[in-house]
């Protein structure tokens, strides 16, 4: 008996460094993996960063608004109940400027020219329905921002964080 039962002991050690074996293997091959993972993330960003060894220039730096010619309003917020799914439209919106002393008169009329951009977008908004009529929409903002502005005009609209919400 006593032999039976070392032959099952030595059985069960054999399956148990079999199923070591397999682990370690299996351990070792995810680790490799991670590891790769790793250096191909590392790698791509580098790539991404530089290229050929010369910084990638954004778009920010190749067209450069000097902060004093340009004006950014508090973001707008339009309820919106026409549209099902959507209750308000959330866009931040800024001014190009041809001038320096353009922005000391926007800052002092700057209740005015949001009451207009207000009213424009509620009305405006509900027109959009692709991006020539939101081109369409900056030129009336423009027109209208530029007949209560006396020391300049604004050179472009710019509409950024456009949300549906």
């Amino acid at each position: 008996m006593t032999s039976l039962h070392q032959g099952e002991n030595t059985e069960e050690k054999n399956k148990s460094k079999g199923s070591k074996k397999k682990f370690r293997g299996k351990r070792t091959l995810s680790l490799v993996f991670v590891i790769g993972m790793c250096l191909l993330a590392m790698g791509s960003y580098y790539f991404s960063q530089n290229k050929n060894g010369k910084e990638i220039i954004s778009r920010i730096n190749i067209f450069p608004v000097p902060c004093d010619q340009s004006f950014i309003f508090e973001p707008f917020i339009i309820p919106f109940q026409e549209k099902q799914g959507y209750t308000y439209i959330s866009l931040t919106l800024s001014f190009e400027l041809s001038n320096m002393g353009l922005k000391k008169e926007i800052i002092e009329k700057k209740d005015q020219l949001r009451g207009i951009i207000y009213d424009l977008l509620g009305q405006g908004i509900r027109m959009v329905e692709d991006s020539r009529s939101l081109e369409k929409l900056k030129a009336l903002i423009l027109r209208k921002a530029n007949t209560v502005l006396t020391s300049g005009e604004v050179l472009e609209a710019i509409i950024t964080d456009f949300s549906l919400v």
